[in-house]
């Protein structure tokens, strides 16, 4: 079995090492490190083979012009050569002993094509309530059974070569959950409680400005409320996706009415007014 460990990274040298070194101290080495390096200005690509000499697992090092982690991931997804793949941020890092979990796991569940791991922070603190136990569909961990957290997603090479992040030209962003919700419509997913990830949050991340983020890439994000409002989802997170399409409708200045009277459904007609309010909210507040 090959698992193939994909880092997208953007000038973040300084925290390359750890990683590395999480990655040099795994338990058994079957698996290759797909770094995609979208458009560092700092020395990530020196530290990288700085810290890899005599490495005892394949190091793939790929260069792309600044075109946002979404490309980035699309591009990992091409290279890996894996039976399985797993996402690395570069702010974070696995367990000494993940891919010998990983590989145990799916061995136990040759059927499964998707298995998630829970993960804590690095000081040691559970991310969301860890819930555990379900074969079932991202969405309904979600929605039914009220998981909380983020997890780490391993995912077969049959369902990573069938996906990829949609790209409009001059967006640097689209939402992760686009394609794992897509993922969650024709998958279940296997839900254990090994703990595999450690995660950091930056300041300068993704998630720190995540509202000016999803406004500057208008046609990712309203795909992405658009298609969650058509999910199979509880009644009222549809209508907090139409309201947050609406809110970045507003963002984007795209009309904001350019439907006909019939293609108006009841959650645009509830959702307008309140999508508005958050725009506002966020552009003057």
């Amino acid at each position: 079995m090959l698992i193939s460990v994909v880092t997208p990274t953007y000038n973040r040298a300084h925290l390359l090492e750890r990683l590395i070194k999480s990655l040099k101290n795994q338990t058994q080495f079957n698996f290759e490190w797909i770094v995609i390096d979208d458009g560092s200005v700092d020395n990530t690509k020196e530290v990288i083979s700085e810290l890899t000499t005599e490495s005892k697992f394949t190091i793939k090092y790929v260069y792309q012009e600044n075109q946002g982690k979404h490309v980035a991931l699309n591009v990992g997804f091409s290279e890996a050569k894996g039976d399985y793949l797993i996402i690395l941020d570069s702010d974070d890092i696995l367990a000494n002993n993940a891919i010998e979990i990983i590989e145990r796991q799916f061995n136990l569940a040759k059927d499964i094509d998707i298995i998630s791991f829970c993960n804590k922070t690095l000081d040691n603190k559970d991310v969301g309530n860890m819930l555990h136990g379900f074969i079932c569909s991202q969405l309904e961990y979600s929605y039914k059974y009220k998981g909380t957290g983020d997890r780490t997603e391993v995912f077969s090479k049959k369902v990573y070569d069938n996906y990829r992040f949609p790209v409009f030209s001059g967006e640097k962003f689209c939402p992760e959950a686009l394609v794992w919700n897509r993922m969650a419509l024709k998958h279940k997913t296997k839900y254990v409680k090994d703990v595999i990830y450690f995660c950091e949050y930056q300041v300068d991340g993704l998630s720190s400005k995540i509202i000016e983020i999803r406004a500057k890439s208008p046609n990712a994000t309203l795909l992405y409320y658009r298609e969650l409002l058509n999910n199979p989802i509880p009644k009222l997170e549809k209508i907090k996706a139409c309201i947050n399409y609406w809110r970045f409708v507003c963002h984007s200045n795209k009309p904001l009415v350019k439907k006909t009277l019939g293609e108006i459904t009841f959650y645009d007609f509830i959702s307008v007014p309140f999508g508005v309010l958050y725009f506002l909210k966020d552009k003057y507040l």
